[in-house]
């Protein structure tokens, strides 16, 4: 129906709403996968579930190091790098709620995919 309707006597004005929502509540200390997006020498970028933004901070990205060369994050051994595309794993510290827009900040769990999978 396109427009309200009275019944009865009733003062009120009925009107029949159909509503689409996504629920979703995260919280620290939960943790969540993000696939990689950003790769910086101060922070790595998320998209988690391919629809909110999450960031690790490099002092948050623990026992990883930059490597220029190959715009990456690795460890010591080389066996956990973190590129674009990669799929990461991190801990909620932060949720940021601006006007409705929820974002995460996060610490480093691990790399549970490579680029593509």
């Amino acid at each position: 129906r396109r427009h309200g309707r009275v019944v009865g006597t009733d003062p009120h004005v009925f009107v029949d709403v159909q509503l689409r929502a996504t629920v979703f509540c995260a919280a620290p200390p939960q943790i969540l996968p993000g696939r990689v997006n950003a790769v910086a020498p101060s922070y790595v970028g998320l998209l988690v579930h391919g629809y909110f933004n999450a960031s690790i901070a490099a002092p948050e990205l623990v026992g990883l190091e930059y490597d220029a060369a190959d715009a990456a994050w690795r460890d010591a051994s080389g066996g956990v790098v973190v590129r674009v595309g990669t799929l990461v794993r991190f801990r909620i510290s932060t949720v940021h709620n601006a006007d409705g827009v929820l974002s995460f900040e996060g610490r480093f769990v691990d790399a549970v995919g490579a680029v593509g999978s």
